[in-house]
């Protein structure tokens, strides 16, 4: 049986005070706690991959065919992701051996692709597989490694054959289920087409981005920023929106305008980016405790989306916002034994052992503790890496203005192996802001930013530019990508 005993490098980290920093060494212990004991109860005997769930008698089970669903599989994924570029010594070698044999068990071999739900079957979901290109694509960045992009590839091109034209775009949840557009699917592959856009330099990538997310936002956007999760195409409900605006569709939506902001350099994706955060600070945590109040199978993706905001615009109170949540989470909601429940904020402390935990709830906790101690790393603007941001660092910048490196060394702020403006206006706005103040103003790069009272309707009036000249761009590309069939999947 599991006894009450955590990690003792967790142990010796002690939870700050509700609003302080949190170290970077705290963050990576709890992050690595997490991790650690799924690796030692839940991970599979002989494989790389995890069961859905254990429990105190010592006991793996649920799932399909004794291994977690591919969402939870596609989170763990992302933790890989993060302690790889903490220690990629350690890690990278693990990285690759879990993408392998997740394609190895979840991969459809067929000229469709995707990634089943279970093992060894299970319905195809869209949204599942534009976590997974995510995960790939940021698995490249961070390696270098032509075996990630070449699934990343493949697996984009399941996920936009769930686009079609039926209420005006967008992209279904599931595959052969025609009920509703969904916003998760929609918007992270918006998300992973500007990643692989990144990548490659492939302009089709970025049609497809600038498409999807400007149908997401014309279609599923409330007034305040935040999205309603499905747009229903049948039964009693169609035609109709609904049914919340769920956490992780601001965080994806957050992420997506950080991405297309670094892909293009437009300053109206990080004026939309503010604004989705902004709400999202307001709307998703509680004003007094902190505490970030959903799931956190969902509730990361916020996490993670914040972070990505506040290493372009240095805005405190972003990482302010994260860094109290997590604080609330550790202190409040880890059990005895080191475990999380389902849930980050409601349901009071987590006072007694959980009799049984989840992939599905211990990955997102790894993943936000561990991208905020990368978030405390990779300081934007500290080109030459002595703890703060000042002249030299701009000398670095100008040294390697227009040279390629390793993501997120040397002077590339924005980690994507490229020093340019993007990373100069990293460095301007850390630069101005000192690292201590409450919010920076952002610099423009090429563009002046808008107006903080027009927001929406700036990033609302670029959107209706640009969308409808790359809608028939698309189409074209879309029909060729088609015929191609599955050629990546010959590259695994």
């Amino acid at each position: 049986m599991f006894r009450a005993a955590a990690l003792a490098s967790a142990l010796l980290a002690a939870a700050p005070a509700e609003g302080q920093t949190i170290g970077k060494d705290t963050l990576i212990a709890w992050g690595r706690e997490a991790y650690d004991l799924s690796v030692a109860q839940l991970r599979v005997p002989g494989s790389s991959l995890f069961a859905e769930s254990a429990n105190l008698s010592g006991e793996r089970f649920g799932g399909s065919g004794g291994f977690a669903f591919v969402w939870p599989a596609s989170i763990q994924f992302r933790v890989l992701n993060a302690l790889a570029e903490l220690d990629p010594a350690a890690f990278a070698n693990v990285q690759r051996s879990y993408s392998t044999e997740l394609q190895s068990r979840y991969w459809r071999w067929t000229t469709s692709g995707g990634y089943r739900s279970g093992v060894p079957n299970g319905d195809l979901f869209y949204d599942d597989n534009a976590h997974l290109v995510v995960a790939l694509a940021d698995a490249y960045t961070l390696t270098g490694d032509p075996i990630f992009l070449s699934r990343a590839r493949a697996t984009y091109r399941f996920v936009e054959r769930g686009e079609n034209d039926a209420g005006g775009g967008g992209i279904y949840f599931k595959e052969n289920d025609f009920g509703w557009k969904d916003a998760i699917s929609t918007l992270q592959a918006a998300r992973s087409a500007t990643m692989l856009y990144r990548i490659t330099g492939e302009n089709g990538y970025l049609t497809d981005a600038t498409r999807l997310y400007g149908w997401a936002a014309d279609t599923l956007q409330w007034a305040d920023g935040r999205f309603w999760e499905k747009l229903y195409l049948a039964g009693p409900k169609a035609g109709t929106l609904g049914d919340h605006a769920i956490v992780n569709s601001a965080g994806i939506g957050l992420s997506c305008n950080v991405e297309l902001y670094k892909a293009t350099g437009d300053g109206a994706y990080i004026a939309e980016a503010q604004r989705i955060a902004d709400i999202s600070v307001r709307s998703y945590f509680d004003p007094t405790t902190f505490r970030i109040n959903d799931e956190g199978f969902w509730a990361f993706e916020l996490v993670d989306g914040l972070i990505d905001l506040y290493e372009i615009d240095g805005n405190r109170r972003w990482r302010t916002a994260v860094e109290r949540g997590l604080a609330w989470l550790h202190a409040h909601k880890r059990d005895a034994n080191g475990h999380y429940g389902l849930f980050w904020g409601r349901g009071g402390d987590q006072t007694l052992p959980l009799e049984s935990w989840n992939l599905i709830d211990q990955a997102p906790v790894a993943r936000a503790y561990l991208s905020l101690a990368l978030a405390q790393e990779r300081l934007s603007g500290d080109f030459d890496r002595d703890g703060d941001v000042d002249g030299a660092d701009l000398l670095q910048w100008q040294l390697q203005s227009g040279a390629t490196t390793v993501p997120g060394l040397g002077a590339d702020a924005s980690s994507d192996g490229r020093v340019n403006a993007v990373d100069l206006a990293a460095w301007k706005n850390y630069f101005s802001s000192g690292l201590t103040a409450a919010a920076s103003i952002p610099v423009p790069e090429p563009a002046p930013w808008p107006a903080a009272v027009g927001l929406a309707s700036a990033a609302r009036l670029w959107r209706r530019r640009v969308i409808g000249k790359r809608k028939a761009e698309s189409r074209g590309r879309k029909a060729e990508s088609g015929a191609a069939g599955c050629a990546d999947c010959l590259a695994f």
